[in-house]
């Protein structure tokens, strides 16, 4: 039986995204100087100028997660590698599940390490030709446990896309002008170095006996993405998004904090929305650390939000109020909306109650939320004081915002 090894992932980790500009400037370079002379001379260079770019543009290969499929089997795992809890003296048999993702176009560039990158790491993913997958043991036979691996595995490897797409966008950017300078340059020199036989004015042999135009190559690419039908997937694959576990987690902390806080009601006396935010906002900021060389951290902008991004990108965002009934929520929930831009899809209103009661803030959300005309539909609630909804972009009826609506007592007395 195989013995369970755990082996690096070779996916962003064989070069350097830094060597995609030298690579570019040495192919093309290569290229015009495998020309003739009369070729180049005589060439429509717009046209051969936009065949170099043609040819050798980049496409990011797409990854469909939603093809994804396993593969299980049973291996044998080293004491080395158990909890040592269990105090094992030798090897277990445990299931090893791969997860096997298919990929369309180049998986060669799957191989470079992006300029900006995820000090946590990269999903540990390795990559076939038409493929990729990651290995993981389940080492407690739990599928929940093998499930989030998975899912923070996928998160890793989407927000590397994301970097590596900016590399290779950057590369694609310079191609025209690198194009550009190296076949004028040739050009030019050709011209310099037959300035006596041109300014005699009379054609020679070869001239007379090559045509004075030539025809430009036929471009070869080898991958060109579907544009109808994964053009919104390829977006959503190589731009960070929060996905629904991280989401929850961070619902549950808020959570979390705003009922240790309704325990200390002497502590939040007297404080206004956007100190009672900073309560929460410092807990949280130090169970949920930056993890990408970019940044992602929560902050605060303007009076009370509290926010996720990453990088310039808002990947979730949180208002605090106070209860002050109906036209206070709907507004609250309008400029929820306002800050979110059509890939940002998860939000959360921090609803504060004080001098009222829970029962009235609690009967004030249930009764009026679906009054606002993005309202699209109502989730199972997480409790008495969390409720989960579903709303439309204001500019987009067909693109949904995950809304999470939580209520906390902080009357100063009890």
């Amino acid at each position: 039986m195989e013995r369970f090894r755990f082996v690096h992932g070779d996916m962003f980790s064989k070069y350097n995204s830094g060597s995609l500009s030298r690579s570019r400037d040495k192919q093309v370079s290569d290229a015009i100087a495998r020309l003739s002379d009369d070729y180049v001379l005589n060439v429509n260079e717009e046209d051969y100028i936009q065949y170099l770019i043609d040819e050798y543009t980049l496409y990011m290969p797409v990854i469909h997660f939603d093809d994804v499929r396993i593969e299980t089997r049973k291996v044998l795992v080293d004491p080395e590698y158990l909890p040592r809890y269990w105090g094992a003296q030798k090897a277990i048999e445990r299931t090893m599940v791969r997860y096997i993702i298919p990929i369309s176009g180049d998986s060669n560039l799957l191989y470079f390490c992006p300029s900006s990158f995820l000090i946590s790491g990269s999903g540990n993913f390795h990559v076939r030709s038409n493929e990729i997958y990651t290995d993981i043991l389940a080492i407690n036979d739990d599928a929940e446990q093998v499930k989030r691996e998975y899912e923070s595995a996928k998160d890793s490897c989407m927000k590397m896309l994301g970097f590596l797409e900016k590399d290779v966008r950057a590369y694609n950017n310079g191609l025209p002008q690198t194009a550009r300078d190296y076949f004028i340059s040739r050009k030019e020199r050709i011209k310099r170095e037959n300035s006596f036989v041109v300014n005699l004015g009379v054609p020679t042999s070869s001239q007379v006996k090559n045509p004075k135009t030539y025809a430009v190559p036929t471009v070869s690419h080898r991958f060109v993405p579907p544009k109808a039908k994964s053009t919104t997937k390829e977006v959503e694959a190589i731009t960070p998004v929060m996905d629904m576990a991280k989401y929850e987690q961070i619902l549950e902390a808020l959570q979390t904090v705003g009922q240790m806080y309704e325990k200390l009601p002497k502590v939040t006396q007297g404080m206004d929305e956007e100190t009672l935010r900073d309560l929460f906002l410092a807990q949280i900021q130090t169970s949920f650390k930056s993890d990408s060389a970019t940044a992602e951290a929560f902050n605060k902008n303007g009076k009370t939000d509290i926010m996720v991004k990453h990088g310039e990108g808002v990947l979730f965002v949180a208002e605090c109020k106070f209860w002050k009934g109906k036209q206070v929520l709907h507004d609250a929930i309008s400029q929820l909306l306002s800050y979110l831009t059509w890939r940002d899809t998860k939000a959360a209103l921090l609803i504060f109650v004080r001098d009222t009661t829970m029962t009235t803030a609690i009967n004030g959300v249930k009764e009026n939320v679906a009054s606002h005309e993005n309202y699209k539909s109502t989730s199972a609630p997480k409790g008495e004081t969390w409720f989960n909804y579903k709303f439309t972009m204001p500019n987009d009826s067909d693109r949904e915002i995950y809304l999470a609506v939580q209520i906390f007592d902080f009357n100063s007395t009890k």
